[in-house]
């Protein structure tokens, strides 16, 4: 075996210095016919693999189609890797063989490409990344995150996955989605929202942009005491963060309380510029005299359309679901009560969709709020401050 290669080396060596001997012209002359044979070659072969192409018969059903409609079939040849690298190399250096191939330029780049994305592929999969690289994919969920989330859920049964995202987030300084919030509580088996919502968010229009600014709507809400007589509650709501400026509840709803109750929620130079309110009876001594004195601009929505008053009207569905629902009036003083403590979590603690998940006022908690402290077992300690005899909470780290 030593001695065919020792051969075929001194072989080679000798052609290419019998080559290299040559006169240049006769050196070009055995180049030139170097390469046409080659391309002769290729042709040949190229000429041969056509007509031995094969043929589609194609049946359609006891018919066979005709000669003339038969149409040649292009084999696509099978390449090795080893044979792809020797004629990437040959159309390297001798692009002019090459071109008789029914493999061209096009074809070399296109396996590339795949050569590429096999490489990269493989490379995500092994998780492997390049340096200078931004990880990429979901952030990873820490351990702590599902008893921070199983705490609270135990804590409050009626909050959804988004409400408990929007908490964590402000309250608690970890950033985290609703959608991993509602992967666990899923992977914990809780409920992950008791009723229907709606994750759709239309962006606002103009009209919306223009109405929040220094623009307040307030209507009545009819609560039923222990006796089973109704009460009306008056709440003023400002449009620019949702802010419960006010809220007042009573027997007897007359013009004169009404008044009083505005005075009230807007002393001094604090009125807003419009006040929009539905076509009540009560309201008209307001809107011909009370409202053009402290210069608001009255706004009275269409006979039997709520919608144009949304904003109050919607509140008083999250009143109702939040405060109302839960408790039974005593009298207009245990109410009035409620209305307070209410307003302050409403306006201080509670995370507000359409604000992205901030409250209407960024305040501190108070200090006379009664706190629960939950011990986590990676020793962290969060405290649920509680709101409205516990009816509600908000949450932060334990110092």
């Amino acid at each position: 075996m030593g001695l065919f290669w020792a051969l075929s080396a001194s072989f080679f060596c000798g052609y290419v210095m019998a080559l290299w001997h040559l006169p240049r012209r006769y050196r070009r002359i055995w180049h030139t016919s170097l390469i046409r044979r080659s391309q002769n070659k290729w042709l040949q072969i190229e000429v041969a693999r056509m007509r031995h192409a094969q043929v589609a018969a194609r049946s359609r059903g006891k018919r066979t189609v005709p000669p003339w409609k038969v149409r040649l079939k292009k084999i696509r040849p099978q390449w090795s890797c080893l044979h792809k690298l020797m004629l990437g190399m040959v159309h390297r250096w001798y692009p002019r063989v090459t071109s008789v191939l029914s493999v061209g330029p096009n074809t070399l780049v296109g396996w590339g490409k795949r050569w590429q994305k096999i490489f990269w592929t493989r490379l995500i999969q092994l998780g492997k990344k390049r340096k200078k690289m931004k990880p990429r994919g979901r952030p990873p969920e820490y351990a702590h995150l599902y008893d921070v989330v199983r705490c609270i859920k135990e804590t409050d049964p009626s909050y959804g996955h988004v409400r408990i995202a929007n908490i964590i987030t402000r309250e608690l300084g970890e950033k985290v989605s609703a959608d991993t919030v509602l992967r666990i509580l899923k992977k914990l088996g809780l409920n992950s929202r008791p009723g229907k919502q709606d994750k759709r968010r239309q962006e606002q229009t103009w009209r919306e942009f223009l109405n929040k600014h220094n623009v307040c709507s307030m209507d009545f809400k009819t609560v039923f005491d222990l006796r089973i007589r109704p009460m009306y509650v008056l709440n003023i709501m400002d449009h620019a963060r949702r802010v419960l400026v006010y809220s007042a509840c009573t027997y007897h709803p007359t013009a004169e309380w009404v008044a009083q109750v505005l005075r009230e929620a807007f002393p001094f130079d604090t009125a807003p510029k419009y006040m929009v309110l539905d076509r009540d009876s009560i309201f008209i001594p307001i809107v011909h005299r009370v409202l053009p004195s402290m210069g608001i601009t009255v706004r009275r929505i269409g006979l039997k359309c709520p919608w144009q008053n949304g904003v109050v009207e919607r509140f008083h569905r999250t009143m109702q679901e939040e405060l109302l629902d839960y408790v039974i009036p005593i009298g207009e003083a245990h109410l009035s009560r409620l209305l307070k403590e209410y307003r302050e979590f409403y306006n201080t603690a509670r995370p507000h969709m359409k604000l992205d998940g901030e409250s209407p006022e960024s305040a501190p908690v108070p200090a006379h709020q009664p706190a629960t402290v939950h011990e986590l077992p990676d020793g962290r300690r969060l405290e649920a401050v509680s709101w409205i005899g516990g009816l509600h909470h908000s949450y932060r780290w334990a110092v």
